[in-house]
């Protein structure tokens, strides 16, 4: 949309334009490369205009933001909620032995987790420690949508999530990001004798050891708008019904 210089007579956003600069400024950010331009239609019968609330550079050409992530989270918020969490549940579908070792399959159910990595492995696995699980003797098998590293294809995910399980099986990526966690966090062991498996739904009297929630969904969609990651924009677009939804909405 082409910049007017017309100004609005009234609730102008210049000052705090102004304050948005000088404090990315102050984080080593040239307010050159920065451009800013917020605008909106004031309508009268006589005639529409716009009215510019706040601008910087407005003029100078500059490539945009991803605006296409404000829309996936515009359409996220109001069909969630701000505080909504996604929640990933982990089921057995067997007996535990005294020796921890689950007799049958572990089972996980996503939830269209988009923030799920390593970390998240990490905290599982030995959260299932401390639920007497060490050894599986059935397989990893997965059923909806888990999503974890921000991979989508959801048997590349469980490959992962298997890894991130055990610390003997962390490929470098996995011990690198467990060196930025506070020191003393235990390194989780739970084995998986068996593969990994995609599945349509949960088994009839499968027991849930426990739920994982990611954080709530304003926390998410501000990583994803400050990271631009398009991988958690598709999420949350399918979470929300797909991109004609998130048009819809």
């Amino acid at each position: 949309m082409s910049p007017t210089s017309q100004a609005t007579e009234q609730g102008s956003l210049q000052p705090q334009v102004e304050t948005y600069l000088a404090q990315l400024a102050g984080r080593g950010f040239s307010p050159a490369a920065q451009g800013v331009w917020l605008q909106m239609e004031a309508r009268s019968r006589q005639r529409d205009r716009i009215l510019v609330l706040g601008q910087h550079q407005g003029s100078t050409p500059l490539p945009a933001a991803s605006l296409t992530k404000v829309a996936t989270t515009l359409a996220a918020l109001q069909h969630f909620g701000p505080q909504h969490r996604f929640v990933t549940t982990w089921l057995a579908t067997g007996p535990l032995t005294a020796e921890g070792v689950l007799q049958e399959d572990l089972w996980v159910l996503g939830g269209e987790d988009p923030l799920f990595v390593w970390e998240e492995a990490f905290s599982v696995g030995n959260l299932l420690n401390a639920y007497g699980i060490r050894q599986v003797r059935g397989d990893l098998v997965v059923v909806g949508r888990f999503y974890m590293n921000f991979s989508r294809d959801v048997a590349q995910s469980g490959s992962l999530l298997r890894q991130g399980l055990d610390a003997r099986r962390w490929p470098p990526e996995a011990e690198a990001q467990f060196q930025t966690l506070p020191p003393g966090t235990p390194r989780p062991q739970v084995e998986i004798l068996g593969s990994v498996r995609v599945a349509q739904q949960i088994p009839p009297g499968a027991q849930v050891l426990l739920r994982h929630e990611s954080p709530p969904l304003i926390h998410l969609v501000k990583l994803m708008n400050l990271y631009s990651n398009n991988s958690m924009a598709e999420m949350l677009a399918d979470a929300v019904g797909g991109a004609d939804q998130v048009a819809q909405i």
